[in-house]
């Protein structure tokens, strides 16, 4: 929609206020003529049947009907008046005028005292008393047609009036909008000047006799000499800026590639190291082995129960050189993407914790899982085997691990969960669980490194996912894993029902 000029804007807002006010007055005189004039007729006819009413006892009295018809006809002199009628002390008709109006224009009944404005007619019942005893009553009735007539005329003269001085508040609001909108205009040509020239060097300069408008011209010029400033004192000091952001992204690659250099030293570094202990390890778990096989007689219990404490020692060891070494690997090798089939993947994982799943007799349902994500397939099963067992260790001693895994779709993203039956985690431990070497429980109680779920968390964000928990203490955890869809996937309406509704949620 094209917006409106100024000077229609202010022609129309100064014709608009004319013509309301012109609609009021008229409007206003319009009811009160109409008003008036009903209250005089009211005032009027009631003033005439108390007339006749005072003249008409006697006749009613002593039944002189053509003296009563001889009293109405009196009402020939009112054009108005165009039925009236008496009616005796039982309230019968007794004489009606005009004579040849038919009886059905007349009330069967009289009606209750006083006057009473209809669409179309005025009427009125006034009592006819002698000796303060009502003999009868009187009924007159007036046609407001007459009104109305009088009403319209008044109504045409009032349109033409308005009309003309609608015509007149038009010109004359074209004629003095030229003294607001020629400065404000010419205003506005400079303020167009400047926007296409980008020139704040130009100045207004047009005669005004308008006070305000006198104020208005040098607040604008005023206005332009500080924009003026500023914009040379902005150029300058973007000129500086970019010199700065210049010389800042410089020393940020500067730093940002000597930062990577150190990352990937300390890296290899870690790598390196935990290869190397990677042999003597094993020679210890070895040699212990062989010493409890071969020597165990002759070491006593105090020395088998030593060895053991070496291999055990040992094999922790291992564990722990296994998982940094496989945490090294996914943060400096590059991961090659995939379309991984989730149900294969989850199958493969289960066959190979089988021996551990028979020895604790878990219970693993993995019907729900399906679909295919974009992923690292070695990652994808270091993601599965991670929260699987860490599903089977942390149960209550005694109670059967019990395991449900499926999927379901978020968007461009699946998203798999794997609910247990075990401790569950506490809130207070929600932002550690994710983090390096980070244990909720003695390595007596449940024996591992605390980096299982760091590798979780690190090969996720690798393929560009998320991973998060929800859990509350003693009523087990329900771990889910977000990764990009390969496929578009229909929910599948396997999610259990009668799993855990979890307090405590946390995703990174």
């Amino acid at each position: 929609m094209k917006p409106s000029s100024l000077k229609g804007t202010l022609v129309g807002a100064m014709f608009m206020t004319a013509v309301t006010a012109l609609l009021l007055t008229g409007a206003t005189m319009t009811v009160y003529e109409f008003s008036a004039y009903k209250q005089s007729l009211a005032r009027h006819l009631a003033s005439l049947a108390q007339t006749i009413a005072a003249n008409s006892s006697a006749l009613l009295v002593y039944d002189d009907q053509k003296v009563a018809q001889e009293v109405l006809s009196a009402l020939k002199s009112e054009p108005a008046a165009d039925a009236a009628c008496f009616y005796d002390q039982a309230g019968r008709l007794y004489s009606a005028y005009p004579t040849n109006l038919a009886a059905g224009n007349f009330p069967v009944f009289p009606g209750p005292d006083g006057l009473r404005f209809s669409r179309l007619y005025l009427t009125i019942f006034q009592p006819v008393e002698e000796k303060g005893a009502r003999v009868g009553t009187l009924f007159i009735r007036e046609d407001l047609r007459g009104i109305y007539r009088r009403l319209g005329i008044y109504v045409s003269v009032v349109v033409v009036v308005m009309a003309g001085s609608a015509a007149l508040a038009l010109l004359l609001s074209t004629f003095f909008q030229q003294r607001i909108t020629r400065p404000v205009l010419a205003l506005a040509e400079v303020a167009r000047q400047i926007s296409q020239k980008k020139d704040f060097s130009v100045r207004a300069d047009m005669g005004v006799s308008a006070e305000e408008l006198r104020l208005l011209k040098e607040a604008f010029n005023e206005m332009l000499d500080r924009i003026h400033q500023r914009d040379v004192a902005l150029q300058q000091a973007q000129r500086q800026l970019q010199q700065y952001a210049a010389d800042l992204e410089a020393r940020v690659t500067e730093r940002t590639q000597s930062l990577e250099e150190t990352t990937r030293q300390l890296y290899d570094f870690c790598y390196s190291v935990a290869h190397d202990l990677k042999a003597p390890i094993r020679a210890q778990v070895a040699y212990a082995r062989l010493l409890l096989d071969d020597c165990g007689e002759r070491l006593g219990p105090e020395g088998t129960t030593y060895a053991e404490r070496i291999q055990a020692a040992g094999e922790r060891q291992a564990l722990l050189v296994n998982d940094l070494l496989a945490h090294v690997s996914l943060s400096r090798s590059d991961l090659p993407m995939a379309a991984v089939d989730l149900a294969e993947t989850a199958e493969n994982v289960r066959a190979d914790l089988r021996l551990e799943l028979e020895r604790q007799g878990a219970a693993v349902d993995l019907s729900g899982v399906r679909g295919t994500v974009m992923a690292n397939p070695a990652s994808l099963h270091l993601i599965l085997i991670n929260l699987l067992s860490n599903a089977l260790k942390f149960v209550p001693r005694g109670q059967q691990p019990r395991v449900r895994a499926w999927t379901e779709p978020r968007g461009e993203f699946l998203r798999l969960w794997v609910e247990d039956n075990g401790v569950g985690i506490s809130s207070q431990y929600m932002d550690k669980l994710f983090g390096m070497f980070q244990r909720l429980h003695t390595r007596e109680e449940y024996p591992g490194t605390g980096i299982g779920l760091a590798l979780v968390k690190r090969a996720t964000e690798r393929m560009q996912g998320r991973v998060g928990v929800e859990s509350q203490e003693v009523q087990g955890s329900r771990f889910w894993v977000e990764l990009p869809a390969a496929a578009p996937l229909q929910n599948s309406g396997t999610t259990p029902d009668d799993r855990v509704e979890p307090i405590h949620k946390m995703s990174v």
